[in-house]
């Protein structure tokens, strides 16, 4: 059996050198000697690849080197490496003692991390030799021709390719693009053909009618149904126009909401036409020294002094009508806010000037149409524009509407009329709807203004107003926008908003303007006024101004109008709440009525919604009390509190009846 190796054996270097440890070190010294022939400098064992071969005879003839009592290692596998290995590099761990190489130890306290070999010149790109890039060019061209070769004889067994036939080529994307450029000019010609007739037919049936019903009939819905006839392709198969127009019947697809546009382009954006500050009026030296120069006059405003010193020393009514017209053409905010309050310290001179004529004027200089602020013109619905995300600068039209609302009670009864009507349609803008801050201006102004209306003319003032909203709109969904824009309180406003919401409800019933308030609404008659046909379901039926008409019941309705109750009796109460069932059951019907599946008509499926949320709100919110339960007992109903009790009076019977059996 072999002798035990030694550690060190088992780390021998790839030349069979001799290793041993000199006995003239100290023995605490774990310093490796490698020796080699003094002739060699040291780190030429690292530039020179030894063959197998001659490893084993240098080895031979350098044994005696070797301790006797070492085992002879030659046959083994770690004295044979493979030929690709090569000789590691540690020039910078070596030193010369006595002719000898030693290495030393990783852990060598006097090993500086200064030797260590520049890590760039290790990460260097090493180039091939000077013959090597030759070499390459010359096998690199050796496998080209031999790749042609494989691919010209593989090629003559494949079979040829054959050209694909796409769907969409180049010619057929140019020809739909001629099509497409021939559909739209068709489609702008029937539009301007029949765009002023469809104006017309709406005009003309406005007039005659003064009202719509959701069972009438649609001209914008035909004009674009003709309009759909007229751009269809002749070369188009059979029955393929007919299976269009069922689809958009069945879907509603041409329906589109409906707009009146107080801006006929928003409201303007000029800021550069000011007026001429006249101050060849101002006789006074007081304030022609300190409104002479413009700085020093727009300092005044700003810090409040014109506003306190106008009610002691009145400026000019040029003056104020100046200011007046600033306000719809300053770009400062903080300006016309100072204008304002000045105005709002002159009550006597804005009484006089704030008259009908410049409360229009006020408004067209912001942009607004003439047919918008002249109070006998109908609105007449057409679609709404596409203004996208576009936004305007409402600032100028919110300080005009706050001016007017802080003015509301020094106004003269005319002039507040109009202003309340202007308002009112001002809300019915699309592009002022989608804009909060003017809502809310529009609001509060409507609250001081109808809340400025002197006790004794209460009922006649806001009866003309009433019937001035009433003839100015027709279409049921811009009458619900109108009503919503109106402020719910306190109760004179809340009142105005039930009186006029009946109105339209009743198909433009005045008397509902000035009736009582204790007779303002009796249910029975809603109740047979919604068995007219025009609730009735049908292919013809019309679910915007369905919803829109039920949403305006909705806010006639309000609390029901049911008896006081310090004045109320039993029966009153319980036929009012027999009223309000019967009601509902006629809510639901309409409900049931509508098949809806899916969400493919929207405008069906969103007056499915209205109708149930004012079936809920009749039957939970109307009711003075909670609908009474059948009862399980007999053919009766009965209470909670009765019902209670009648289950205490059968188990309490039960309990006698078996304890009678028990004792007997």
């Amino acid at each position: 059996m072999a002798s035990n190796r030694k550690l060190t054996d088992f780390f021998r270097p790839a030349a069979a050198l001799s290793i041993k440890r000199p006995r003239s070190l100290d023995s605490s010294d774990d310093t490796i000697i490698v020796a080699q022939p003094a002739d060699q400098s040291p780190g030429s064992l690292n530039s020179n690849t030894v063959s197998r071969r001659s490893r084993l005879h240098e080895a031979g003839t350098e044994s005696e080197h070797v301790d006797k009592g070492a085992p002879d290692l030659r046959s083994s596998p770690i004295d044979q490496p493979s030929s690709s290995q090569s000789l590691p590099s540690h020039g910078n761990q070596r030193i010369v003692k006595n002719g000898k190489t030693i290495i030393r130890s990783s852990d060598d306290e006097e090993s500086d991390l200064d030797s260590l070999d520049d890590l760039n010149d290790l990460l260097a790109p090493q180039r091939p030799p000077v013959g090597a890039d030759r070499h390459l060019d010359q096998n690199s061209s050796t496998l080209k021709v031999r790749s042609r070769s494989r691919r010209q004889e593989n090629s003559s067994s494949i079979a040829p390719s054959v050209t694909p036939n796409y769907k969409f080529s180049l010619d057929s994307l140019v020809e739909r693009t001629v099509e497409d450029v021939a559909s739209e000019a068709g489609v702008a010609e029937a539009r301007a053909i029949l765009g002023p007739a469809s104006m017309r037919s709406q005009r003309q049936s406005g007039e005659q009618t003064g009202h719509t019903t959701p069972g009438m009939s649609r001209g914008g819905e035909h004009a674009q149904t003709q309009l759909i006839a007229s751009v269809m392709n002749e070369s188009a198969e059979d029955g393929h126009y007919n299976r269009i127009l069922h689809a958009i019947e069945r879907t509603d697809a041409l329906y589109s909401e409906k707009g009146w546009y107080f801006f006929e382009d928003g409201p303007t954006s000029e800021t550069e036409k000011y007026n001429t500050f006249p101050i060849k009026t101002i006789h006074s030296d007081a304030w022609r020294g300190v409104l002479n120069d413009p700085a020093s006059m727009q300092q005044s405003f700003l810090s409040g002094f014109v506003r306190d010193m106008a009610p002691m020393i009145p400026l000019p009514d040029e003056m104020m009508l100046w200011i007046l017209e600033e306000l719809s053409f300053e770009p400062r905010i903080d300006l016309r806010q100072a204008y304002i309050s000045t105005c709002k310290s002159c009550e006597a001179q804005m009484q006089s000037l704030l008259q009908p004529p410049r409360i229009r004027k006020l408004f067209q200089n912001l942009g607004a149409t003439s047919e918008a602020v002249d109070l006998t013109q109908k609105a007449i619905p057409r679609s709404r524009k596409a203004h996208g995300l576009q936004e305007y600068d409402w600032s100028r039209t919110v300080s005009v509407i706050t001016l007017l609302g802080t003015s509301a009670d020094y106004l003269t009864t005319e002039a507040r009329e109009q202003t309340i009507c202007i308002l009112a349609r001002l809300s019915l803008d699309p592009s002022v709807v989608d804009d909060g801050n003017v809502l809310v201006a529009i609001e509060d102004a409507l609250t001081l203004l109808i809340g400025a209306v002197p006790e004794r003319e209460v009922e006649d003032s806001l009866s003309r107003v009433g019937r001035i909203l009433v003839s100015f709109v027709q279409d049921p969904p811009m009458r619900y926008r109108l009503i919503c824009s109106l402020p719910a309180f306190p109760s004179r406003h809340h009142t105005f908003r039930r009186r006029l919401a009946l109105t339209y409800f009743f198909n433009d019933d005045l008397n509902y303007l000035t009736k009582p308030l204790d007779s303002l609404l009796r249910l029975p008659d809603i109740i047979t006024y919604l068995l007219r046909p025009s609730f009735c379901i049908s292919k013809d039926t019309n679910y915007s101004e369905l919803a829109a008409l039920i949403s305006i019941l909705d806010i006639g309705i309000d609390d029901g109008a049911c008896p006081s109750t310090t004045s109320r009796t039993i029966e009153e109460e319980d036929d009012f709440n027999s009223d309000v069932d019967e009601l509902a059951r006629s809510v639901k019907r309409i409900f049931t009525s509508i098949v809806d599946t899916g969400a493919s008509h929207m405008p069906r499926t969103v007056a499915k919604e209205v109708l149930e949320r004012v079936h809920y709100r009749l039957v939970y919110a109307v009711r003075t009390k909670e609908k009474a339960k059948k009862s399980i007992f007999d053919s009766g109903t009965l209470s909670s509190r009765e019902g209670s009790d009648a289950f205490a009076r059968f188990f309490s019977k039960s309990k006698n009846q078996s304890g009678g059996v028990e004792s007997g």
